[in-house]
């Protein structure tokens, strides 16, 4: 492929819900009475006479498999001059965002609240119309691409001498030697198990006069500094954006992409008496001072990509369907499984809507390790999406699922690109969408990582990973 002319569209829409509504993210149903900030879907489109791509970032914590098909037929219908399957949808990953389905949740949502279908199709509608929007506004216009850092994620799956001899639970998680948010205060702490990545990469966009419309931000940490709150929020983005509002006025546009951080978190894990003491004397919250970190990263980025602005590129975009091997389920499992099931299903409904809720979250867990048990028997592998796009010297690449960070730094470590962006929560996966942990991670349980975290081991992650490479490879011309 050579350089050809950049067509750039954006288009932006408020998906903020009605309430009542129940927030995803959590073992347990919120009812949320308050919106806090908005939610926000925005739409980006780029085509040169080679190839084209649609991206559209949702405030959300996750997508579900049948979205993606709804959206792209409906698009079809919309745009008949765009192949449907180069529209690519991720999530921000905030947890103070409603459902777009049951999830392990059925059943449980009280009765006057938006129901998860309702806000399917209102969030549908949008990503519709503003991906069509983004397409036909399309103009000719510039890009640069540059990256800075920026202290927001960090690591939060701790591991321990020996393992922690926990119970069992059914439907919840099983540990041996690590966890999620474990305690570090105690001798058997050992560290932590990965790497963390302070890096931020940007595209940016200008109008044919070289005036700034819009950045791509690609972060590895999801939105989740405020995870447990019952108000409707969009997390630290909603600052980046109101910060960028500030800078650029309010037709500036904000992609917001989460890069892999399955085993990351935008709050630190230790000495965290100092950084409450930081953010109280500084007077800020843990979201503004990671959205300041962020819009720092990015002004400076832009100062300098600038210089190198493009108004041709390379654009190649490869979207697969990946057969890549399960997580499996072993006999033992699966007897231990059905045990505990069958003992929960003997039990009376929990008291009240927080104990109930978290009842049904296990009970269905605990269904869909038996499913997936009897699924193995047929099929060893199970299907994922995987789009690889190529833009000037930069590429992107996605996973469906919550991926560790490790399997982002095996891509980048063998790509051609400049900069390699590694998208999670986008496009279509398995059940559970889940996580996709390490091998080490594997060994050590805990939820992330336990077999009800994750429907794709970490062999198949690897093949994941050899298909990536390869695309890209191919992209680079290598």
């Amino acid at each position: 492929m050579n350089e050809q002319p950049l067509s750039i569209g954006w288009a932006r829409r408020d998906i903020t819900p009605p309430l009542p509504v129940c927030l995803c993210g959590q073992f347990h149903v919120r009812v949320a009475t308050k919106i806090l900030d908005p939610l926000t879907l925005t739409a980006w489109a780029v085509s040169t006479a080679d190839d084209a791509l649609i991206w559209v970032s949702c405030d959300l914590v996750g997508i579900p498999d049948d979205f993606h098909d709804c959206c792209r037929e409906r698009l079809a219908r919309e745009l008949p001059d765009f192949d449907p399957a180069k529209l690519i949808i991720s999530a921000t990953h905030t947890h103070t965002a409603p459902y777009l389905a049951p999830m392990w949740h059925e059943g449980a949502f009280p009765p006057g609240t938006l129901s998860p279908r309702a806000y399917f199709e209102q969030v549908a509608q949008a990503a519709v119309e503003a991906a069509a929007e983004a397409w036909r506004t399309r103009s000719p216009g510039r890009i640069s691409y540059g990256h800075g850092y920026a202290v927001c994620a960090h690591q939060r799956r701790m591991t321990y001498f020996h393992d922690l001899n926990l119970p069992r639970i059914t439907g919840e998680k099983v540990e041996a030697n690590a966890a999620m948010y474990g305690s570090t205060d105690t001798p058997e702490f050992k560290g932590f198990e990965g790497y963390v990545d302070h890096r931020i990469d940007f595209v940016f966009t200008y109008g044919a006069a070289g005036e700034p419309t819009g950045a791509v931000a690609a972060l590895p940490c999801p939105a989740q500094a405020t995870e447990w709150l019952d108000e409707v929020s969009a997390d630290f983005w909603h600052e980046v954006r109101q910060d960028l509002f500030r800078r650029f006025g309010k037709n500036f546009q904000l992609l917001p992409l989460c890069c892999a951080a399955g085993d990351l978190a935008p709050r630190q894990q230790l000495q965290k008496p100092d950084e409450e003491r930081m953010l109280e004397l500084s007077g800020r919250t843990n979201r503004q001072a990671i959205a300041g970190r962020i819009t720092a990263a990015l002004d400076e980025a832009m100062s300098w990509s600038r210089k190198e602005m493009l108004s041709s590129a390379v654009l190649d975009h490869h979207a697969a369907i990946l057969n890549v091997a399960r997580r499996r389920i072993t006999p033992a499992e699966y007897r231990e499984v059905k045990s505990g099931l069958e003992q929960m299903r003997s039990l009376p409904p929990g008291e009240g809507l927080r104990q109930e809720s978290a009842r049904k979250a296990k009970m269905y867990r605990a269904e869909q390790i038996l499913n997936r048990y009897e699924e193995q028997q047929a099929r060893p592998d199970c299907s994922i999406e995987q789009h690889v796009v190529r833009l000037g010297d930069v590429a992107f690449c996605t996973c469906p699922q919550e991926l560790f960070l490790n399997y982002a730094l095996r891509i980048q470590a063998r790509s051609p690109a400049l900069s390699t962006m590694v998208i999670q929560l986008a496009g279509r996966g398995v059940r559970p969408i889940g996580y996709l942990p390490t091998a080490e991670a594997e060994q050590g349980g805990g939820y992330s990582a336990c077999m009800y975290c994750c429907a794709v081991g970490s062999e198949g992650g690897q093949e994941m990973v050899e298909a990536a490479v390869d695309a890209i490879g191919k992209a680079f011309g290598r």
